[in-house]
């Protein structure tokens, strides 16, 4: 809604990722709430909690904020294709491209073409931007690299395309809100189901598991 753009999807999906967000912190507040008139210290009772638990509530935590990577990236990307020359400026969800030209530089293994787009927001110098057309040396095909500039609510994209007379280029220009979400989701899912099973409770009953067909081998 704030964005001035809001439909079924991006609802449903911002409403799960809430919903899960809620959930966990609902349980957790069960868990370390003094109860039965006991008065205990919150901070020892959230280090009572058990490993595997606070593992199942980070990886859930996780998956919320994958949602809502995912819904933000699917409802408010842009992308716009333009032709810009020397100077040429465009504004794309609040930042201003603008287009400084081309030069040509040499790697280690491939010539390239590299442009210049300069970003600012509200007049200020947000960064310079240097995509590529590269042709290595070797295969001889063309490769666009693009510049990417990331950030913790979305990532700019920036790449060339072809030339265009009067030293205009075709500029592909990409605005992905929140994408970062979507991986670090995906590593805090990661990182939770590792806590989960350093829970040295898994280990004792796999431990007395084992011991149990050796003591009745043993009685028989």
């Amino acid at each position: 809604w704030l964005a001035g753009n809001i439909g079924l999807m991006s609802s449903f999906g911002f409403l799960m990722a809430f919903w899960i967000v809620a959930s966990v912190a609902t349980d957790l507040w069960e868990r370390v709430r003094p109860a039965g008139g006991v008065r205990t210290n919150v901070l020892f009772r959230l280090r009572q909690l058990p490993r595997a638990m606070v593992g199942m509530m980070v990886a859930h935590l996780g998956i919320a904020a994958f949602i809502f990577g995912v819904t933000m990236v699917q409802s408010f990307q842009i992308e716009r294709d333009l032709k810009m020359g020397i100077g040429d400026t465009t504004e794309v969800a609040g930042y201003t491209f603008t287009f400084r030209g081309v030069r040509d530089v040499a790697g280690p293994n491939y010539e390239a073409a590299q442009g210049l787009v300069e970003i600012t927001r509200d007049g200020r110098k947000v960064v310079d931007m240097r995509p590529e057309k590269r042709i290595y040396r070797v295969q001889r095909n063309p490769m666009t690299e693009a510049a990417i500039h990331a950030g913790l609510t979305g990532d700019l994209y920036v790449s060339l395309g072809e030339p265009l007379e009067g030293n205009a280029w075709l500029v592909r220009v990409y605005v992905k809100p929140f994408i970062d979400w979507v991986w670090g989701g995906c590593l805090m899912m990661a990182f939770g189901g590792f806590l989960a099973v350093t829970d040295r409770r898994y280990r004792v009953k796999a431990r007395r598991e084992d011991e149990l067909p050796a003591s009745a081998g043993a009685r028989v």
